[in-house]
């Protein structure tokens, strides 16, 4: 049940475009939520989510932005919305220093026994994730003591099979934050289109939530130099991607 970090593991976590390194790690985002928390952190418990894959951060930040979109146009007598649907955050991608290790959440459940189904349910009600949080980071396991720093949990938004794998890593401030060594950063564009894949417009009847397309482009002031897109990515290229709404 124990994970393993590789010191050369790259992570990336998406933000606002506002924020800079220092708060990427720091779980601040995590502090001030509704009353239910996040899936796997309860309200003023500093966690961070990152994913070890740039397609699942990319598709679990969509999921948010859509989810804004959506509110925006549920408000349109106040805030028309006509197109296009087009949202711009900061990606960043680094290595991790500090924790080596986390819990793996899945293997844990699957011990207890729990159903799979228990860590991907949909819905925003977090009570069973949250009391697994609290039970893997609180048990003890041979040659480690608790409190143990994070937990390797399912990426609900962007496993799409039965046998998919994608996971997400949630690090938590566990009296100082976790560190990590920047690689580089991208300002990350997302963009709804219609099911025939056009940009939305006024004239558009229906909007594809459960797809969407991606681009990276350079962020102001070029750091580091040289640096490399991600995963093969080439920058301004756009690039497509599944979302699970459910």
């Amino acid at each position: 049940m124990i994970y393993p970090l590789s010191a050369n593991q790259h992570f990336f976590r998406i933000t606002k475009a506002r924020r800079r390194w220092r708060d990427v790690l720091s779980g601040e985002g995590a502090l001030y939520l509704r009353a239910t928390g996040n899936r796997y952190n309860v309200i003023l418990q500093q966690a961070a989510y990152v994913s070890d894959s740039l397609a699942v951060a990319v598709t679990e930040w969509a999921y948010y932005v859509a989810r804004d979109w959506q509110d925006h146009i549920g408000k349109h007598h106040a805030f028309p919305i006509t197109g296009p649907l087009l949202s711009e955050a900061m990606l960043w991608q680094f290595t991790i220093k500090t924790p080596n290790y986390v819990v793996d959440a899945e293997s844990l459940a699957a011990s207890l026994p729990w159903p799979a189904h228990v860590l991907l349910n949909p819905s925003g009600n977090y009570a069973a994730t949250q009391y697994l949080a609290n039970l893997a980071l609180s048990r003890s396991f041979p040659g480690y003591t608790p409190p143990h720093p994070g937990l390797k949990v399912p990426a609900v938004r962007s496993r799409l099979q039965a046998l998919a794998s994608e996971s997400n890593f949630v690090f938590f401030r566990m009296g100082k934050s976790p560190t990590g060594q920047l690689v580089g950063k991208w300002r990350l564009q997302i963009e709804f289109l219609d099911p025939a894949g056009n940009e939305v417009t006024a004239a558009t009847v229906r909007v594809d939530w459960s797809r969407f397309r991606f681009r990276l482009l350079q962020p102001p002031g070029s750091f580091p130099v040289g640096q490399a897109s991600p995963a093969g990515c080439s920058a301004i290229s756009w690039y497509p991607l599944a979302l699970n709404h459910l």
